[in-house]
């Protein structure tokens, strides 16, 4: 699969991912598989109010220790400066 069916897939699939991409708070990648990824923008304003939101959800939902750990992994694996 190309880079282009693969983010095509995406999209389709994920209804929130379409409405992310088209207000630009997405960033899309090509892994190491040649498939596309895609990466929060920390640069984008609407992603910080995304993030806070998880957060709060988060801490009721699962504790303050898990949402901590979630929030750190998505901070240095799903979310870029550009």
């Amino acid at each position: 699969m190309t880079y282009e069916e693969t983010k095509r897939r995406k999209l389709n699939r994920k209804p929130v991912l379409r409405i992310f991409n088209a207000l630009g708070m997405i960033s899309w990648r090509k892994n190491s598989y040649n498939e596309a990824t895609q990466h929060l923008r920390m640069t984008h304003p609407l992603s910080w109010v995304w993030v806070a939101v998880m957060i709060v959800i988060g801490v009721f939902s699962q504790g303050i220790p898990e949402t901590y750990r979630d929030i750190r992994d998505i901070w240095l694996r799903e979310m870029v400066w550009f």
